[in-house]
């Protein structure tokens, strides 16, 4: 296969895969440490919630409070509050 053969089947296979080539080096290594990063904390949290039963239960309760619609609510509020604190009601 050719060069320029190559590079075309390389090209259709990152369009097929819909793979977006970082453009510099920096962004490279920021996708690399991102990929990496969300390795080494689902690996020592699998560690954990197999051989630690509070961190399991902990880990629980944070899941319910991330699926609970009403914390959403409550920080929405919360941020809409320091936004307005000095307007005054007409």
């Amino acid at each position: 296969m050719q060069a320029c053969d190559r590079a075309t089947a390389v090209g259709q296979q990152e369009q097929h895969l819909d793979i977006k080539m970082p453009e510099t080096p920096a962004e490279a290594q920021r996708y690399f440490d991102d990929k990496i990063a969300k390795n080494a904390n689902r690996r020592v949290k699998d560690y954990l919630s197999g051989r630690v039963p509070v961190f399991r239960q902990l880990n629980e309760l944070m899941e319910q409070g991330w699926q609970n619609l009403a914390g959403d609510q409550f920080f929405k509020n919360q941020r809409k509050r320091p936004d307005n604190h000095d307007r005054q009601p007409n």
